[in-house]
């Protein structure tokens, strides 16, 4: 089962978008070409899309197959799978159109001018935001779950605390952490598995299994479910950069082919493995489960939580920052004219207070798993899918085949409506959801 990419239809010549309506981000004031010679090779970049697409979403995997039940779940992982795929190759079309276009952004401003790039950064920052309250979440979560006799709240306060300082420094001493991301989403999936099978009580055993359900017995909280899924396949933000610095950029569906098959394996794994073993008593993030359990072994339990724990820590600062510059460029703008980046002491002072909005943002979010499932919902569905999509019918409209157009229109209006319910669903009280 595969979606039609139109891989054989020609790309539009790059002078057919309006000069008016495009704008290279890789020359400077003087014409001169500032885009990098590609550096990566195919290894890379598929290393480079795994860590991308894994992400906080897999602590959340087993509790959504909790709410859908084996069928619903595995056919959403499947089709939230091939839909982002699809997505993600027509993003790489639309890139061709014009060798300037490095990003989500550019895409935008070639389909939809000033509008297009302005809305465009305006999800992105929405996401960015999104992501760095889930990151202090699981931060918080994961130290209470160790420590329950601690105040969550508190634990939040103390989490930014320690995570401002990492929005300072340069981007480039925070890129080498980013390794431990994928470490640690490894060594979580691995851990479970393990525990599963040291067992025989349950529920808590791979070996006894807990009784879990083929259909969903939580139908009103199916569309919570839409965005815990679909978050996990959301790398488009990034796809653009990995796409422009490949060595062999002609490989790029390759990539594709490859990361999505290792993150759907890991996402089938964790997500089945933790719902078998913990059935309905699985909780909104699984660590909780492996903390609470009292015939795991503890060491190696604390030891994969404290790497969760280590995941925002490295994270968070990466995340915040393309939101902290698109912000900091906005209210140095009329009519705000604070000019912030006109000293290292404004930008510390402006980056801790979107911190601390962060941090209030936490604290009034219920839990972890609504700041997923709206990640998923809003941001995700729109930025992966249906984004991507608008722009190859706006800059392809007038070559593609009617089935295409339909497909696009199709696909269009269905992730529309799962965002919008998704969005609306994360929003109501536990107790209408139950």
């Amino acid at each position: 089962m595969c979606l039609p990419t139109s891989s054989q239809e020609g790309f539009l010549a790059p002078e057919t978008i309006n000069p008016d309506e495009k704008t290279s981000l890789l020359q400077d004031p003087h014409g001169m070409d500032l885009l990098d010679e590609p550096t990566s090779t195919f290894s890379q970049s598929v290393f480079n899309a795994v860590n991308v697409l894994m992400g906080l979403a897999i602590l959340s995997l087993p509790y959504a197959f909790k709410i859908t039940g084996w069928v619903l779940g595995l056919f959403m992982l499947l089709v939230f799978c091939l839909l982002t795929r699809y997505t993600a190759i027509l993003l790489r079309k639309c890139l061709d159109l014009d060798p300037s276009m490095l990003s989500l952004s550019d895409v935008g401003h070639a389909a939809f001018g000033n509008k297009g790039r302005i809305g465009m950064a305006v999800l992105l920052v929405a996401e960015l935001l999104a992501t760095s309250v889930a990151l202090l979440m699981v931060l918080a979560d994961s130290i209470h779950a160790l420590y329950p006799n601690l105040d969550l709240n508190l634990l939040k306060v103390i989490g930014i605390l320690v995570l401002i300082p990492s929005t300072w420094v340069p981007l480039g001493i925070l890129a080498y952490t980013s390794i431990i991301g994928i470490i640690s989403t490894i060594a979580l999936v691995v851990v479970v598995i393990i525990n599963g099978l040291s067992t025989t009580v349950s529920p808590g055993s791979l070996l006894v299994p807990a009784p879990t359900n083929l259909w969903p017995t939580m139908p009103m909280s199916i569309p919570i479910s839409f965005g815990l899924l679909m978050a996990g396949f959301a790398g488009h933000a990034v796809f653009a950069s990995i796409y422009r610095d490949m060595k062999c950029p002609e490989r790029f569906p390759a990539v594709l082919r490859y990361s999505y098959m290792i993150t759907s394996v890991v996402y089938v794994v964790m997500a089945g493995g933790g719902y078998l073993i913990f059935g309905s008593s699985v909780q909104h993030e699984v660590i909780v489960n492996l903390v609470n359990n009292p015939h795991y072994n503890q060491f190696l339990t604390r030891l994969v939580v404290w790497t969760v724990v280590l995941n925002p820590i490295s994270k968070f600062g990466l995340t915040l920052n393309p939101a902290n510059l698109i912000l900091e460029v906005f209210f140095s703008n009329a009519p705000f004219n604070l000019n912030i980046r006109a000293s290292k002491a404004r930008r510390i002072v402006f980056r801790t207070m979107l911190c601390l909005f962060v941090c209030l943002v936490a604290i009034l979010i219920p839990g972890f798993h609504r700041v997923m499932a709206l990640l998923g919902s809003f941001s995700c569905f729109t930025i992966s899918a249906i984004f991507p999509i608008i722009c190859h019918l706006k800059l392809f409209g007038n070559r593609l085949s009617p089935a295409q157009k339909t497909l696009d229109w199709f696909l269009v209006i269905l992730c529309s409506i799962l965002a919008l319910t998704g969005t609306v669903w994360s929003f109501l009280p536990e107790e209408l959801l139950q």
